[in-house]
């Protein structure tokens, strides 16, 4: 078998966690091996899809972007599978408001509507432009970072807070790879149909990993999934907004407490 058919090579977007999934890859294909970029820029991901660098992404794009609409050179095509929306977090330095907030409690978006905000425009876009964010808000200069909550928590430090706040996810990470049909033309080489069918099954396979299919389901890599994808997605949609349903419940029933807290911290600063 050639190097390229049993080998992935994945990119992940910063702050994407994929350390079950490679073990549970592992277990399902043990004759492939995965070779792991972590990136530095959400922008790098298509790119490196399209240059062959990479073979599957998890990229973090808008919730609003369908990525399978998007034009690429040469007519080129992507599949894109939705896994998770991410929650929307501020960073903060210690003392502020948002401390006085439980860790795992939400902060209502009428809490947080005269608190100053970084403009990401101002930061390059990369996590360097963010840990410049995270590091500006540590500053106390009292202005606050919004972030993608698992990035906030990847550039998390001591000096800053990190909070969820109660607002419908502006970020998505879904997994993509190029179409079967564009391998030829992004890796500039020759596929019979039988190597990309190859290369196909094993992109599948972990993709299936990603979406909790078990080592040994008998749903093959080759087998029909349009229904069974949708399904799945609704499913996660509603899991999503489950979570978030939950964790408002959960603040609402503690905001007259921290409302209270933050109040008599306030009055002892200013003694």
């Amino acid at each position: 078998m050639p190097a390229q058919l049993n080998r992935l090579r994945l990119w992940c977007a910063p702050g994407t966690s994929p350390d079950k999934w490679l073990k549970r890859f592992g277990d399902a294909r043990p004759d492939v091996s995965v070779q792991l970029t972590a990136g530095t820029s959400d922008s790098e991901a298509i790119e490196a899809l399209l240059n062959f660098r990479s073979d599957v992404a998890l990229v973090r794009h808008s919730v609003d972007e369908v990525l399978t609409r998007r034009e690429f050179p040469r007519g080129v095509r992507l599949h894109a599978v939705r896994l998770y929306d991410e929650d929307v977090a501020v960073v903060t330095a210690r003392e502020h408001d948002a401390e006085y907030w439980d860790e795992h409690d939400s902060i209502p978006l009428e809490e947080v509507a005269a608190w100053a905000r970084l403009d990401p425009a101002d930061y390059p876009d990369d996590v360097a432009g963010q840990r410049m964010m995270v590091e500006v808000a540590a500053s106390g200069a009292g202005a606050v970072a919004e972030l993608p909550f698992p990035l906030a928590r990847m550039l998390s430090r001591k000096d800053v807070v990190v909070r969820r706040l109660q607002a419908e996810p502006r970020t998505r990470v879904s997994v993509v790879w190029v179409h079967p049909d564009a391998v030829p033309t992004v890796s500039n080489g020759d596929w019979s149909l039988a190597e990309r069918e190859t290369r196909e099954a094993v992109i599948q396979d972990f993709v299936g990993v990603l979406r909790g299919r078990r080592a040994g389901s008998s749903r093959g890599s080759t087998s029909s999934r349009g229904s069974t994808q949708t399904s799945q997605q609704e499913s996660s949609s509603q899991q999503s907004s489950s979570r978030r349903s939950f964790s408002q419940q959960r603040s609402l029933k503690s905001r007259t407490l921290r409302r209270n807290t933050a109040s008599s911290r306030k009055l002892r600063r200013k003694r």
